[in-house]
């Protein structure tokens, strides 16, 4: 609340936060951890031979999952620094590379959110194919080809995104 007109310099301790951000059990969070399992089961019965690196999860809370948080996992280790608790960064050049379009990584980290319960999202995903410059590209047929094909990428990861914060609101 610092600069904020008529507002009381405030801040919140750790304490404060983990009382806001506590977790209410949801019935529905054994099936669909269950669901979740068979299905990342399957898909590294599928993949056997070339399973991509994974984290192992453990049951129990934490504070904050960052995802798409780039090479270094600034946003984890600036959360982890202030005392919250936090899961490993998520993405492709993360220390252990994640790709949410990767179906056994993908429903590896959907169990992890499922097991561990981040009271706090952290969202960046990348946004230059729908950034307003692209419009420089309309005359140049492969540019807006190439451009195409990354905003369907980008369509098929909010998909994944879409259901991993309904778990995580769930």
């Amino acid at each position: 609340l610092k600069g904020c007109a008529n507002a009381p310099e405030t801040s919140f301790t750790v304490d404060a936060i983990d009382g806001i951000l506590r977790r209410i059990p949801n019935p529905d969070d054994k099936v669909e951890l269950e669901a979740w399992e068979q299905l990342f089961e399957k898909f590294k019965t599928e993949h056997k031979c070339s399973l991509p690196p994974l984290h192992s999860w453990c049951d129990g809370d934490v504070d904050v999952i960052s995802v798409f948080d780039g090479p270094s996992g600034r946003l984890n280790q600036m959360c982890t620094e202030a005392g919250l608790t936090a899961m490993p960064p998520i993405d492709m050049v993360a220390e252990v590379p994640y790709n949410v379009l990767n179906d056994v990584q993908f429903a590896s980290l959907m169990v992890g959110v499922i097991k561990k319960r981040p009271g706090l999202v952290i969202l960046a995903p990348e946004c230059t194919k729908w950034s307003k410059a692209q419009d420089f590209n309309n005359k140049k047929p492969g540019a807006k080809e190439a451009l195409q094909k990354g905003r369907d990428e980008q369509r098929r990861i909010m998909k994944r995104v879409n259901a991993l914060l309904r778990a995580v609101w769930r």
